[in-house]
């Protein structure tokens, strides 16, 4: 039995103990917001923010301790990492070497195309530095942004070959993406182009103090590329990964556009075929993946200039971007800038490079030659969130920043979002973008049905709009669960409208 005392205690089975948070409650100057149990750390510490203050630490039992930190307001935008400069701005120097222990905003971040978070709010990313001396060659980096905005390498700057336990700081890398950060913290990444020579492997960097190395998928021989090893170990499968996803169960997904399919690692290590090779031969030039938490695909075209949606069936529709908005000369199409407010099919994109899903079903878009990130809400409506000025806009609203041909984003468990901003060489951060609770593919707490699933079966399919016009009828009783995602249009309560554009999402027109 559970009940509180004086609203600071709860008793359980006859025994008391302290209530870690009272939800809203206002103690001086700060305000005390519901924080899960999985956000302790080990020393029992929860995360608040402070009202119109400062955020602050409540130790369980102890006192508030401030930090350092100011409080950011939802929409707003810093960079996290990036001096701004890149080795191009001084065109006499050769190298510079990677310096480690300093503030993130002090060091060169030379075209930063990747980022992700982990569960603690520590951002990793590719660190391309400049070479070409024999002395000081290229060298590849994966670095780490601390919570306290310190920057250090996790990975590359050293000579030898990728392979299991070795540490992280040995391996030459060559043309390596990030992947995702699972729940314990490691880091997956993969180093995959065969124009480069890269080694076509997943690998998986432990958080151990010696960061080192676990193949997770691709064959132990370097150089080793292409499509076999389907229902075996991933570990003695050649692959070709363009990009990658993780769905809520952990199961790894590999976007392999050279062989036009899509490959699945479950939490077995057996790797298999979710489509035939050639299935997603219909979307030329994909290059980015996403998975939602109902089983939902997006794949980004970067010369279709377009973002489409893959059922768990197999049906690939359109779901965000016209197509090309003209041909050049050369009769190659190109992207354009339109359509914010309206729906996602009538809007036009331009390259768009990455694409990530938050909790709600919100889809963001690194809408790379617009300089913008977009979003689609779940009815279709699509809107841009960052870029779009001349200015650079840090500490101000991130609609009013300047983004300068972003490739990477990231969403973190609160509704961060983190950018790759490539051609400013900065790492930036939109606070309270997204909805939060949703951490490399996996609820952190149970997510509501998608809008439009009347029935609440996990999918949204003709049923639904057959139960919405018996609503609308009288035929039958929806719950107050069921009206929130059958109630499309938002105008309280069902009706013929909201049946009209369920079948819409359905056959791919919304």
């Amino acid at each position: 039995m559970e009940r509180t005392d004086s609203g600071r205690r709860i008793r359980r089975n006859g025994a008391y103990r302290k209530r870690a948070m009272i939800v809203g409650e206002q103690i001086g100057n700060y305000l005390l917001l519901p924080i899960r149990s999985h956000l302790l750390d080990s020393r029992r510490r929860f995360y608040g923010i402070g009202k119109g203050s400062l955020p602050f630490l409540l130790y369980l039992g102890f006192t508030l301790a401030a930090l350092p930190l100011q409080a950011q307001q939802a929409g707003t935008i810093t960079t996290v990492a990036g001096s701004g400069k890149s080795y191009s701005d001084d065109p006499g120097t050769v190298w510079i070497p990677t310096s480690d222990d300093i503030p993130a905003t002090q060091v060169i971040v030379n075209t930063p195309e990747d980022v992700v978070s982990d569960t603690a709010g520590n951002i990793y990313f590719i660190h391309r530095e400049r070479g070409g001396s024999s002395c000081c060659p290229a060298s590849i980096r994966i670095r780490k942004v601390d919570q306290n905005g310190i920057i250090t390498t996790l990975a590359g700057g050293g000579t030898e070959a990728p392979r299991d336990g070795l540490p992280a700081k040995q391996i030459l890398l060559k043309s390596p993406h990030m992947s995702h950060v699972d729940a314990q913290d490691h880091l997956y990444f993969w180093d995959a182009s065969p124009q480069s020579g890269g080694w076509h492997q997943l690998w998986k960097v432990n958080p151990d103090g010696s960061s080192t190395l676990t193949l997770v998928a691709g064959t132990a021989e370097p150089n080793t590329s292409g499509y076999a090893g389907d229902n075996g170990p991933a570990t003695m499968a050649p692959i070709i990964i363009t990009d990658t996803a993780v769905d809520t169960q952990g199961n790894i997904y590999l976007l392999d556009a050279y062989h036009k399919t899509i490959r699945r690692i479950d939490s077995h290590g057996i790797i298999a075929p979710i489509l035939r090779k050639g299935a997603i031969g219909s979307v030329r030039g994909s290059r980015s993946l996403a998975v939602d938490p109902w089983g939902n695909f997006y794949l980004g075209s970067v010369r279709e200039h377009r973002v489409y949606k893959m059922s768990p069936g197999g049906d690939i529709l359109p779901y965000a971007g016209k197509g090309p908005a003209y041909y050049d000369d050369d009769f190659e199409p190109r992207g354009g800038y339109s359509g914010d407010g309206g729906p996602a099919l009538e809007a036009f994109l331009d390259e768009p490079q990455d694409i990530a899903v938050d909790s709600a079903g919100n889809l963001f878009i690194a809408d790379y030659g617009n300089g913008r990130i977009r979003k689609v809400d779940p009815r279709g409506i699509i809107t841009t969130i960052a870029g779009g000025t001349a200015t650079l806009g840090d500490g101000g609203p991130a609609i009013q920043a300047m983004l300068n041909r972003p490739q990477g984003i990231a969403l973190d468990l609160s509704g961060n979002l983190y950018i790759a901003d490539t051609h400013n060489h900065r790492i930036r951060k939109a606070f309270g973008i997204a909805a939060p609770g949703l951490f490399a593919g996996r609820p952190l707490s149970p997510l509501p049905p998608q809008l439009g699933d009347a029935n609440l079966d996990g999918q949204v399919s003709l049923p639904d709009a057959v139960l919405v016009l018996q609503a609308v009828t009288g035929q039958a009783a929806l719950t107050p669960e069921q009206l929130s995602v059958a109630d499309m249009d938002g105008k309280d309560g069902v009706n013929v409208a909201d049946a009209i554009l369920i079948l819409r999402r359905i056959v791919g027109l919304s």
